[in-house]
């Protein structure tokens, strides 16, 4: 509480100033003018009048705005609110365009899956209609060289042939291939002896390995068991590609096959076949393109040795 000072009471409010006029002054009978605003003196005489007090009191008061309404919070706030607008229009796009996308690569993904099995359906019914007719040629050259001919008429001949089981040999993988990508190899496990389908299978390629001058030769450990449950077919086609793709690529030396024993357990054994030989061997870095399909580690156009890759 001041004192008077001659203005009128008034409250400040942060919108503004406006006067407040409070009755607090009241009259119990009338004032000389000349009295102005002194404090009245009582008399002391009798017969006088008495002087009233007249008081007039000025508050002044100071309210503020709460602080969630101040200019900077507001601010703030409407900057946040922005930020959080913008980022959240930034991840709605960000996820339509993945859904978008993802979208597109399932389209693709399924007509590149329809595209390969169409693909491999019709290399196999093809390889089928190849093999059928080839197996005819060779079986008739076979029964023309059994027959009494001259010497440049069986070279023709044993050409012919050997042309054609080549042919052959690239058939049948194509055929191979085909039913792997199509999820149509199947194996079939028939009882059969491992010692005398290994020795089957290497005579089918002695011939090869004697004409180049190499020796070709089998070791199976005594811990192998020789009667056996599986695809002996499987096993002799394994056998054959990397026997014959060892005495292809060997000029001189020798080409060994071996057979140990992994891992035994019960009824079931696990066995492991080595291919060792003295031919020109494979490149570093080349030897993780040896399992790819169509692939050699000589991709080049003057290449020695032939082949598709699938062996």
């Amino acid at each position: 509480m001041a004192p008077d000072t001659g203005r009128s009471p008034t409250v400040f409010l942060s919108s503004g100033r406006r006067r407040v006029e409070p009755a607090l002054e009241k009259d119990h009978g009338d004032i000389p003018e000349s009295a102005g605003r002194k404090a009245p003196v009582r008399g002391d005489r009798a017969g006088q009048p008495r002087q009233h007090q007249h008081l007039t009191t000025a508050l002044e008061f100071t309210v503020f705005d709460p602080w969630f309404r101040t200019t900077g919070f507001l601010t703030l706030t409407a900057l946040a609110t922005l930020v959080i607008g913008y980022l959240a229009r930034l991840v709605f796009r960000h996820y339509h365009e993945r859904g978008k996308l993802i979208v597109l690569l399932s389209s693709a993904r399924a007509a590149a899956e329809a595209a390969s099995l169409s693909k491999s359906e019709f290399l196999a019914n093809m390889s089928h209609e190849i093999r059928t007719p080839m197996s005819g040629v060779i079986g008739m050259t076979d029964l023309a060289l059994r027959c009494e001919v001259s010497e440049e008429a069986r070279e023709y001949l044993e050409t012919v042939k050997s042309s054609g089981q080549a042919l052959l040999t690239v058939i049948n993988d194509i055929l191979d291939f085909s039913k792997i990508e199509a999820g149509k190899l199947e194996l079939d496990p028939i009882p059969f002896r491992l010692r005398n389908g290994l020795e089957d299978a290497l005579r089918t390629v002695a011939l090869c390995a004697q004409e180049k001058g190499l020796e070709l030769a089998c070791e199976v450990d005594d811990a192998v068991p020789d009667a056996l449950l599986g695809d002996p077919g499987r096993l002799r086609q394994i056998i054959l590609n990397l026997i014959g793709n060892a005495i292809k690529f060997t000029k001189h030396g020798e080409v060994v096959l071996s057979v140990r024993v992994k891992s035994s357990e019960g009824s079931r054994v696990e066995l492991i076949f080595f291919v060792r030989d003295t031919g020109i061997g494979i490149p570093d870095n080349k030897q993780e393109f040896v399992f790819d399909s169509f692939s050699q580690a000589d991709g080049s156009t003057s290449r020695k040795f032939g082949g598709t890759g699938l062996a």
